[in-house]
């Protein structure tokens, strides 16, 4: 659910009757003339949320800052030809994301590194929405990458899973359901 413009009666859930045009965002954060709503009302807002099960949306958030969304790639540095193949592919996006008023940004870390990952994917904080990761499963790359989650960032692993970190998504092969199809075929 998204909360908007309530406007009219049929429009106003219980706990948000009467007063004017307004959101709920106006009416539990400071008003234009910079005076705190009362607590009353906050806690109804909160209330009448809470029931409507009403969730922010990060890109009308977004939108309305006028801040376009940022993606960031965390790719292995080195030598790897499908490393740089997925790097050219990426660079040659650029257009299409100044298209959709989008940005991106490519950074190289080694993989290996453990330490050097999570700092990578720590100082993207703040600095993307999204970040896809080609990652090491390893403690403090989980922690990292929980910690991008727990800021409100999307978390896709691409190719390397880390499977119990928060990540959302993870474009790759599911090596479990692969054994699980190559024994199969094997016992045939």
């Amino acid at each position: 659910h998204r909360c908007g413009p309530i406007e009219g009666r049929e429009r106003r859930p219980g706990g948000l009757r009467g007063g004017g045009r307004v959101d709920g965002r106006l009416r539990i954060g400071p008003s234009p003339r910079g005076h705190l709503t009362d607590e009353r009302t906050r806690r109804r807002v909160a209330d009448a949320v809470q029931r409507l099960g009403y969730r922010p949306d990060p890109a009308a958030a977004r939108l309305a800052q006028h801040r376009p969304p940022r993606l960031g790639w965390v790719l292995p540095s080195g030598p790897n030809s499908f490393v740089a193949q997925l790097r050219q592919r990426i660079d040659s996006l650029q257009p299409w994301l100044d298209d959709h008023r989008m940005q991106g940004r490519v950074l190289q870390v080694d993989v290996f590194d453990a330490a050097a990952m999570a700092g990578c994917l720590r100082g993207l904080q703040g600095e993307v929405d999204t970040v896809i990761v080609m990652a090491l499963d390893h403690p403090l790359v989980r922690a990292a990458i929980d910690e991008l989650v727990a800021a409100g960032r999307c978390v896709i692993t691409l190719v390397s899973d880390v499977p119990s970190s928060r990540r959302q998504h993870f474009v790759g092969i599911d090596n479990v359901a692969a054994a699980r199809a190559a024994t199969l075929h094997l016992a045939e």
